[in-house]
């Protein structure tokens, strides 16, 4: 079956590896009871001592299912096992590992040569106390996922209650499930509904024939289909003789850059190096100014990863179509959707929504060696290896403050010639003086750029 291409909005500091393909057996869908002499594995420091659901008997059982070759599985045990702590009457937290034998597992982290924000990851292993499993190529059956971290909870009375992704374990979630409240979940690609693109979200979805030539509808997240966000633009659609766009659980902020991105690019942002915006995944925050007192409403990317539930993206997320006829252009479909998110947060949040021009002080990448750069041949372009030169640099050095630096418009379309710029720490003025080598200049500038201006009132 051939396999649908999404854009997918990418999600900043979550990592997910892909696991051994598995067997697409009989699945155990939320709401199915397992049996408590369910297998679910060995433990992996004795791979004598089976496990079986009925060992947790009373208690909410979540599994993690893990792979030593996810760095973002293992930083997230520490998180894990604090929750244990807190609910260690009430619940049992088990990492399971479906991918690899204790052997390999202990042989990839042996051989682990760098750390990360959290230490490293051999010492995040070893220090974890939560039961290590190692699960049987049933339970993989059973709960068949692509990516991980994936999260199962199985309740008390052995009734599968969640599935689908990591953010979804947290204090507040086992907290109601606990109190009976009712709960949802945010899906990863295997365990939500995909979206078929092919129809239309809002317009005709049971196929009654109704359908407008120009036509927008906006609701909140849907916890049914994929949780982290997917988009298609333009799309042919047949019974209007329109261009459809449909946006699922995508946040407003995203929102707002995917129908503004192209103007903002036109007028000066396309030569943007680097800015106080550490986020690489959300450039939008450098022209959006977000001045409202709860920014989670709009976005997540305010918030560290650390600390992202699937709060952090039900609160924004939103599913957005817009149907426009098909001789309209791609300006005016930007502007029509421009319109629409601006109306919507106006009336939702009572903020107000301005296109404003100001002043942005900072550096302009200035070349004094002629041969340095040559015109471009293929896509390594002098922008593209500056802007990485200065975010190793910036990301390297976190306490050194972050400047906007912006590369000359008459070097556009440059490509360098032997920049290898090794040594990215120490300060600032020693980082200008390493660059200074391969004849580039920092100058001051001052630079008149467009925004978006979302402010309460």
């Amino acid at each position: 079956m051939g396999t649908m291409k999404l854009m997918l909005c990418l999600v900043a500091g979550a990592v997910f590896s892909v696991v051994h393909a598995q067997e697409k057996h009989k699945r155990i869908q939320v709401g199915d009871t397992l049996g408590n002499g369910l297998v679910l594995g060995t433990m992996m420091e004795d791979s004598t001592k089976v496990v079986r659901l009925s060992d947790y008997a009373g208690k909410l059982i979540i599994l993690d299912f893990w792979s030593s070759n996810c760095p973002s599985c293992i930083a997230g045990f520490p998180k894990l096992e604090k929750l244990q702590q807190e609910f260690a009457e009430e619940i049992q937290i088990l990492l399971v590992n479906t991918s690899e034998t204790a052997f390999e597992i202990s042989e990839k982290l042996e051989k682990e040569q760098h750390g990360n924000r959290h230490g490293r990851l051999s010492e995040v292993f070893l220090e974890t106390r939560l039961p290590k499993i190692i699960g049987t190529d049933r339970l993989s059956q059973l709960f068949y996922h692509r990516s991980v971290p994936y999260h199962v909870w199985v309740d008390s009375s052995g009734v599968v209650r969640v599935f689908g992704a990591s953010y979804n374990t947290n204090g507040k979630k086992i907290n109601a499930l606990l109190s009976g409240d009712p709960i949802d979940f945010i899906h990863t690609s295997s365990s939500g509904y995909p979206y078929d693109f092919s129809v239309p979200w809002f317009f005709d979805r049971d196929g009654d024939g109704g359908r407008a030539s120009h036509a927008s509808a906006i609701s909140f997240f849907d916890f049914s289909v994929y949780g982290f966000g997917a988009y298609r633009e333009n799309l042919d659609d047949g019974a209007s003789q329109g261009i459809r766009s449909t946006y699922i659980n995508v946040d407003i902020l995203r929102l707002f850059k995917l129908c503004l991105e192209d103007r903002m690019l036109a007028n000066g942002w396309s030569s943007l190096l680097s800015s106080p915006n550490m986020n690489g995944y959300a450039w939008h925050l450098d022209f959006i100014k977000l001045l409202v007192a709860d920014t989670t409403i709009y976005t997540r990317d305010f918030l560290a990863s650390d600390d992202w539930t699937d709060e952090s993206f039900s609160r924004n997320g939103r599913c957005y179509e817009l149907i426009l006829s098909g001789n309209m252009t791609e300006i005016d479909r930007q502007e029509w959707m421009f319109a629409d998110i601006s109306r919507y947060v106006t009336a939702a949040y009572g903020v107000t929504v301005e296109y404003v021009w100001e002043d942005v002080v900072g550096y302009e990448v200035k070349l004094t060696g002629a041969d340095l750069c040559r015109e471009l041949q293929g896509e390594n372009s002098l922008h593209d290896q500056l802007a990485s030169v200065f975010w190793r640099f910036f990301r390297t050095n976190r306490e050194q403050k972050r400047p906007y630096i912006f590369l000359d418009e008459q070097l556009r379309g440059k490509s360098s010639v032997g920049l290898h710029l090794d040594k990215v720490d120490g300060t600032f003025e020693d980082f200008e003086s390493e660059l200074s080598t391969y004849g580039i200049r920092l100058v001051p500038v001052i630079k008149r750029l467009p925004f978006l201006s979302i402010a309460d009132r």
